[in-house]
């Protein structure tokens, strides 16, 4: 299942996190976090998969992120 910009940032925003913790988390740079954010990047297959890891997210909590982002 597929991330989308908007459902990665709006979790960075549920759990109250800065773009330097959010992506200590997650395992990536807080570079990357930002060109996500700002539309530079896309989030990829990979980072999909980190983010659903560290949150432990299953599918219907992915689909929520991406109805509420």
């Amino acid at each position: 299942m597929k991330l989308s910009r908007r459902g990665f940032r709006y979790l960075r925003f549920r759990e109250s996190l800065n773009q330097y913790e959010y992506a200590a988390i997650i395992g990536i740079s807080q570079r990357l976090v930002s060109a996500i954010e700002l539309g530079n990047r896309k989030v990829s297959p990979r980072t999909a998969a980190l983010v659903w890891a560290a949150f432990k997210l299953d599918d219907n909590e992915v689909l929520t992120l991406e109805e509420r982002g």
